[in-house]
């Protein structure tokens, strides 16, 4: 059996659970427990630490991609590898976007 299905077959239970105000609220209340807060907060603050890194490395990996797409489309129109070369270094000078001088 696989991890999806078990969560599937476990689903109904969860949402039977999640619709009894007093399971909701004893979660909400084990949670804001000052004994639990330590540890809320040493999960929480690892957690954007995590996502941090991770949206860092989803961003290097967009930016990539969108780099490789834009070499593919040059050499589509007929572009030099140097011409590329030129262009991709000319728009990387840190010149401004909108055309206008510094």
């Amino acid at each position: 059996m696989s991890w999806h299905t078990s969560l599937w077959e476990a689903l109904p239970s969860c949402l039977a659970q999640a619709a009894e105000p007093e399971a909701t609220n004893g979660t909400i209340r084990e949670l804001l427990d000052p004994a639990s807060i330590p540890n809320l907060a040493i999960i929480l603050g690892c957690s954007i630490g995590v996502i941090g890194v991770l949206g860092y490395y989803v961003a290097d990996v967009i930016k990539t991609r969108s780099l490789n797409q834009l070499k593919r489309q040059m050499l589509e129109q007929g572009l030099s590898p140097e011409e590329i070369e030129r262009v991709l270094r000319a728009g990387s000078s840190g010149a401004p976007r909108d055309g206008s001088a510094r």
